[in-house]
């Protein structure tokens, strides 16, 4: 093999180890987050360092922020490196994007902003002069993977800070950015290089361990204090009652209106209101949507497709954890965590500080359904029976939601899709008058099924001849809510009677 030959294969190695970081860096941001970062330049940060400077000694709270420097040079070093193996420049956004966002919103809390800078110049001084070295990455393959692992160690810092989940990963951080440092300056030779390898190997198995256990633990805290009803067994009781009539309701996926909302890349209707009378079936509908958006959310996502979460509630009268906003809140935020664990730690945080046994203040809560909105992949919130609340309640839903949704849609367009069913309430209606909305009225083939499946009851039990049969069909595919009360006589004599047209009710409405 040429040696030209062999500096490209060896390149191409190094490349995916930064692009494979790369794009599970990326997938463990919000849609908002990602492409904000994927836009920052070293002068943009530059420019937030300033402002918050000058904006500090306004305020008279200065705080040493050169101590950070030392980080940003050997990083620019560090860029002008990476850019001969790779003949690209966006890998550094990815330091220069998060390193900005964390000191805009730790600025604000000097305690966590001191923390911040600490922790940057310490990593400074955990990383090499990269400048010095620069004919030793080019004369050896296994230095340049250090470059890469370098760029792991960082991310990872990136990620468990944004969420000041400071404590566990840190102290590893330090240590494998360290031993980077001493391949290195020290010019290591391939055995140490290995020796170096299995131990980075070992440590990060050893804190995997850690971390997955204490992520359980918070976990379980959690959910114990956000005390959320069990939207899934409701689903699972309602896809249960159809079951008996498979195919009901599916027709709502084919409509218009719905199957705009349900395109994830349509963003010019991203709320939706479905409403009827009651009885008309819209719990039964929402599980058919809930389900079918849930399969898509399972399915492996296809080449370009955008990952889905759902969240979604059943209201209920007069049940203290069904029907207000703090009930609703809860729910859909327990759901949304389950598609976005790295707000898990933030969490935790909130709720020790919170001091509740149970979440009851419904500040911290929507500023926890903020973050969890604002940083989950594509939303699906579906609220189901927003008739069944308070109006005072149901005023809070809707507005609470709608105002988050629209935050976060006009940064990334689509990411957040809202619906709304229930009754055709006045106040429901003029609080969801701008939006698009979808009248229930009875579906043919809903009725039809629905009739088939009693019939055939009804035959088997009284006998009749197939005539017969079609005969009740006839008269009643109209009229299927009495169906059932047919099925329920005494005697053939009393079905007879209950089919006279004196005695049959005529339309939905009468039955």
């Amino acid at each position: 093999m040429s040696g030209q030959s062999q500096a490209r294969n060896t390149i191409s190695f190094d490349s995916r180890l930064f692009r494979d970081t790369l794009s599970n860096f990326q997938n463990s941001l919000s849609p908002v987050q990602g492409q904000g970062f994927a836009n920052t330049a070293l002068e943009a940060l530059q420019r937030c360092i300033g402002d918050i400077q000058t904006e500090q000694v306004i305020m008279r709270n200065m705080r040493n922020i050169n101590r950070i420097r030392p980080f940003i040079d050997v990083m620019q070093q560090y860029g002008k490196i990476i850019e001969v193996f790779l003949n690209v420049t966006n890998f550094l956004a990815f330091i220069w994007g998060p390193m900005k966002f964390l000191l805009q919103v730790t600025s604000k809390y000097l305690n966590c902003f001191d923390i911040i800078l600490d922790e940057y110049e310490h990593l400074g001084e955990c990383l090499p002069q990269f400048q010095q070295y620069h004919s030793l990455f080019l004369g050896n393959s296994y230095m340049r993977t250090v470059l890469g692992l370098v760029y792991q160690d960082i991310l990872e810092f990136m990620v468990g800070a944004a969420w000041k989940d400071l404590a566990m990963p840190l102290e590893q951080i330090r240590a494998k950015l360290s031993r980077h440092k001493g391949l290195v300056e020290g010019q290591a030779s391939l055995i140490e290089f290995e020796e170096a390898k299995v131990a980075r190997e070992l440590a990060k198995r050893a804190f995997d361990r850690a971390e997955k256990e204490d992520s359980r633990r918070r976990k379980v805290e959690i959910t114990n204090w956000l005390a959320a009803a069990d939207s899934k067994s409701d689903q699972e009781h309602f896809e249960s009652l159809r079951k008996e009539y498979p195919g009901t309701g599916s027709w709502i996926l084919n409509d218009r209106h719905m199957k705009c909302w349900l395109d994830s890349s349509n963003f010019t209707n991203t709320e939706l209101w479905l409403f009827g009378i009651p009885g008309a079936g819209k719990t039964i509908l929402t599980s058919v949507i809930v389900q079918y958006l849930e399969k898509i959310g399972q399915s492996t996502p296809s080449a370009g497709a955008i990952p889905v979460a759902v969240a979604y509630f059943y209201c209920r009268y007069r049940t203290e954890n069904k029907d207000n906003f703090n009930a609703v809140g809860r729910g859909i935020l327990s759901q949304l965590i389950k598609h976005n664990e790295g707000i898990i730690s933030l969490l935790w945080e909130k709720m020790a500080d919170s001091g509740e046994i149970t979440l009851k203040a419904s500040n911290l809560l929507v500023e926890l359904l903020e973050v969890a909105m604002k940083d989950s992949k594509t939303s699906y919130v579906i609220i189901d029976g927003l008739d069944e609340c308070e109006k005072t309640e149901r005023r809070k839903i809707i507005s609470t939601l709608q105002s988050i949704s629209e935050a976060i849609n006009q940064q990334v367009p689509g990411t957040i899709r809202l619906l709304f069913i229930s009754t055709n309430e006045p106040d429901i209606r003029r609080r969801l008058s701008s939006i698009v909305k979808i009248q229930l009225k009875p579906n043919d083939d809903d009725i039809r099924q629905y009739t088939t499946i009693w019939t055939a009851k009804i035959q088997k039990r009284f006998r009749l001849s197939d005539a017969e049969t079609d005969n009740i069909i006839a008269k009643v595919l109209e009229r299927a809510q009495v169906l059932k009360n047919l099925h329920d006589q005494g005697s053939r004599a009393q079905l007879e009677q209950e089919l006279r047209p004196e005695t049959l009710p005529i339309g939905l409405e009468k039955a």
